[in-house]
């Protein structure tokens, strides 16, 4: 199964500069479309948690359409933005949708090393920031929730 995997992603010499991020585009992107099946369909027929089956469907639609893109283009800038984009998205929405519990912001400590190795360390940086910002409000929301509730 792999090697069809591979043999439809973009090919290049191991000593290519984008050798690399090739097939760390192609191993995230055949994780997330087995992760995204696997969670559509326990939270429909084993949890009942539609809403929850809905943004895992939404991300396994999109791994399949970055997948399908990359094939048909081969090119690595614009998969890599598109990759890092969805990989933070969906794990910002999944940790909004269930109010920033303590193991859903666990789920962002995986987009410095997506975002760093695919679009660099500045751009990595800004995504990082920009992620763990929102998980500190949805922290000091609950904590003010939390005092609120207290009084």
């Amino acid at each position: 199964m792999l090697g069809f995997w591979y043999s439809k992603s973009p090919q290049f010499a191991k000593d290519h500069k984008d050798f690399w991020r090739a097939r760390l585009i192609a191993h995230f992107l055949l994780f997330s479309t087995a992760y995204f099946f696997i969670l559509t369909v326990l939270n429909v027929f084993y949890f009942e948690q539609l809403d929850l089956a809905l943004i895992d469907c939404l991300g396994l639609v999109i791994s399949l359409t970055i997948y399908f893109w990359f094939y048909k283009s081969g090119n690595v800038n614009v998969t890599a933005w598109a990759v890092t984009l969805m990989a933070s998205s969906l794990a910002i929405l999944f940790i909004i949708s269930v109010g920033g519990n303590p193991f859903s912001i666990l789920w962002a400590t995986l987009i410095p090393p997506i975002a760093f190795f695919l679009i660099g360390r500045k751009r990595g940086s800004i995504i990082s920031a920009i992620a763990f910002s929102i998980c500190a409000y949805l922290i000091y929301t609950q904590q003010q929730q939390t005092i609120n509730n207290k009084q």
